[in-house]
């Protein structure tokens, strides 16, 4: 049981990294909390220092998903600690405990999460997130489209994991809100 608690508590943790925050420290010694829209995720770390921190946040944020599952599906046999160990991922990214549970909106986080439940789906919510935000330059608009789109994936291609995929769009609605309330008022933000 011991070992059941840790490997949440990792992906917990793991999950808590703030990548975006460390990067811009790290390479231009800027708190990307003190700029753009204050978010710590590759969308403003993109915005406010270009797209190759922006990249390398995507990237990391995607592997801090992914890899708790991953190491969960190696080392554990009980059935619901997958799922338990993506939830508690994405949760850490939004709720980070190195920064005082205030974290980002959680979605590169949950894409690598997705990618390991189900890379087609994934890839259908990548295209739509693509496509929304080609049209709009709102990545807000591009999230919200890829939660959507990962839904009607999972549907498609792994039925059995579309309460999980539920909960997990549950999570990043609530940390949209803000992002939405912005985009009926007409003040989102564009990346350039």
């Amino acid at each position: 049981m011991i070992s059941l608690a840790l490997a949440l508590a990792f992906g917990f943790l793991l999950g808590g990294v703030p990548f975006g925050l460390i990067l811009g420290m790290l390479f231009r010694g800027i708190d990307v909390r003190t700029q753009g829209s204050g978010n710590i995720g590759a969308t403003n770390v993109a915005r406010v220092m270009g797209w190759g921190l922006g990249s390398a946040t995507l990237l990391l944020d995607a592997a801090k998903g992914a890899l708790p599952m991953l190491w969960v599906a190696h080392h554990f046999e009980q059935p619901w600690m997958l799922p338990a160990a993506g939830l508690v991922a994405v949760l850490g990214h939004c709720y980070s405990p190195w920064l005082e549970f205030q974290g980002g909106k959680g979605v590169a986080t949950a894409a690598g999460v997705m990618l390991v439940v189900s890379p087609k789906a994934t890839l259908l919510a990548l295209i739509c997130w693509g496509a929304a935000y080609g049209l709009t330059r709102k990545s807000s608009i591009g999230a919200l489209t890829a939660i959507a789109a990962i839904q009607i994936g999972l549907w498609i291609f792994m039925p059995g994991w579309w309460l999980f995929g539920l909960m997990i769009a549950a999570i990043l609605l609530l940390r949209h809100r803000g992002n939405v309330q912005r985009l009926i008022d007409g003040t989102e933000l564009k990346v350039r």
